[in-house]
């Protein structure tokens, strides 16, 4: 008996009849093997000889109880319903109905080589969908930056040595300079003490002075080299990096869980392995309304 909701009175039960069997679907490709415990209720015809299966609506055994409401009635039940080869031959042909119309439909994410499970909604596939694709974003992100990786510890390499030739480029600039101030200091200070302005000594000072003064020229000329290789490297090492995290933006759009396809899949049942359980006598409640109509009680 279906449970009756609501108040038990005017209650007239039906009969029907409920078929519950299990189905195993399988599909080797996909990965697919599943058992499917199904029940369906369905009318019987008004002669009693068959059921119309493809009038069934899903209905649990669980949903059932052992008892009727008191001071209930009770629809006519044909004379072929009361005879259990019909109830044997009934099964048989609940076995051909499921055989032939009843289908496993799932959701396929080929892209992630995903499958829904059965009973799953698109909407809660999408989610582990979603999981799943952020998943593999930060495992290709971590694989795309470990590619870069050695190309970014060579530049970094290179960079090093870079910024620590022009520190030595300067260093040595500064050296010179100091160098510098001190010849030219000298001859000016020889020139001032000398008893001769024009003597070999002056003459010798200043020649060195003058030396020094152009290797400034050039010791300057170095540090510009220096600093502008180090730029160079440096603007080479930010057009990498801009590219690896361009390279990791795109994985969004290519793994975006809700503009992902998914393809329909339909699976029939093993014709071998169509294990009907039982088909038993269901008696469903209908109340009759204040219209004198009946409508369903449950």
């Amino acid at each position: 008996f279906v449970p009756v909701r609501g108040a038990a009175d005017r209650i007239t039960y039906q009969p029907r009849a409920l078929g519950v069997a299990k189905l195993h679907f399988v599909d080797k490709p996909l990965g697919v093997d599943e058992w499917v415990t199904l029940g369906l209720a369905a009318p019987v015809a008004d002669d009693g000889r068959s059921v119309l299966w493809e009038e069934g609506e899903a209905c649990s055994l669980a949903t059932t109880s052992g008892d009727a409401v008191p001071n209930a009635a009770f629809g006519e039940l044909p004379s072929a319903a009361q005879r259990a080869a019909s109830f044997a031959q009934w099964g048989k042909d609940f076995a051909a109905y499921l055989y032939q119309n009843q289908k496993l439909q799932l959701f396929s994410c080929d892209a992630l080589g995903l499958l829904s499970k059965p009973g799953e909604s698109e909407g809660d596939f999408r989610g582990r969908i979603q999981l799943a694709a952020r998943e593999q974003r930060d495992a290709q992100a971590a694989k795309l930056r470990e590619k870069f990786a050695p190309r970014v510890l060579q530049l970094n390499g290179q960079l090093q040595r870079a910024k620590e030739k022009a520190e030595r480029e300067r260093g040595q600039l500064s050296q010179q300079k100091f160098q510098t101030a001190i010849s030219v200091g000298a001859t000016i200070l020889g020139a001032l003490l000398g008893r001769k302005a024009v003597s070999a000594g002056n003459i010798g000072r200043a020649t060195t002075a003058a030396r020094s003064a152009s290797r400034i020229g050039r010791e300057s000329q170095d540090v510009d080299r220096a600093d502008e290789s180090a730029g160079q490297i440096e603007q080479r090492l930010a057009d990498l990096n801009k590219e690896c995290e361009a390279a990791v933006a795109a994985l969004d759009t290519t793994l975006d869980a809700q503009a992902v396809a998914l393809r329909a899949v339909s699976l029939a049942p093993r014709k071998t392995d169509i294990v009907v359980g039982k088909v038993l006598l269901l008696w469903t409640p209908w109340r009759t309304g204040a219209d004198g109509f009946p409508v369903a009680a449950s």
